[in-house]
């Protein structure tokens, strides 16, 4: 089991840094399909996209 945990964790690794350089690159990317199974990593994903844009934003006076 945790030789297949190892290559699962590995392919997941070679995708992001794939989608990486494709940001990196200014390549436009497909529209993500998720599957209901992904709903938590989503949710996740999300807050910390809204986290780095509150970080990213100009202080308010």
């Amino acid at each position: 089991m945790a030789a297949q945990n190892e290559a699962v964790v590995a392919q997941d690794k070679d995708a992001l840094e794939a989608i990486e350089a494709a940001f990196a690159s200014g390549t436009k990317l497909p529209q993500e399909i998720s599957m209901s199974s992904d709903l938590g990593a989503i949710r996740a994903r999300l807050r910390i996209i809204q986290m780095i844009r509150n970080d990213a934003a100009p202080p308010s006076t």
